[in-house]
């Protein structure tokens, strides 16, 4: 299994944060295994979606639905396995 990675989870939350409305909190690090639909984060799908578009540029990688199935696209830390998944096959 893929293991945590801190910096591509602080990369993450700097995009999320770049796209997060105005008037929502900005995540931190304390936030990395919290659902980012939940209560608490409250993220909108088109800024999810904005995020992935933005990951598989910044990473020059392709997000397979495989991975998705995998690890869900729906925590920081989960989305940063994906990432080290996608690199680790381009190797």
């Amino acid at each position: 299994m893929i293991k945590h990675n801190e910096k591509i989870e602080n990369e993450i939350i700097t995009i999320i944060n770049t796209l997060r409305d105005s008037g929502k909190s900005p995540l931190s690090y304390d936030d990395v295994d919290k659902n980012l639909f939940g209560k608490e984060l409250m993220s909108e799908a088109y800024e999810i979606v904005g995020v992935f578009c933005e990951i598989e540029e910044k990473y020059n990688i392709g997000i397979k639905e495989s991975e998705l199935e995998k690890y869900g696209f729906n925590t920081v830390s989960n989305i940063s396995r994906i990432v080290e998944a996608c690199i680790e096959a381009k190797s």
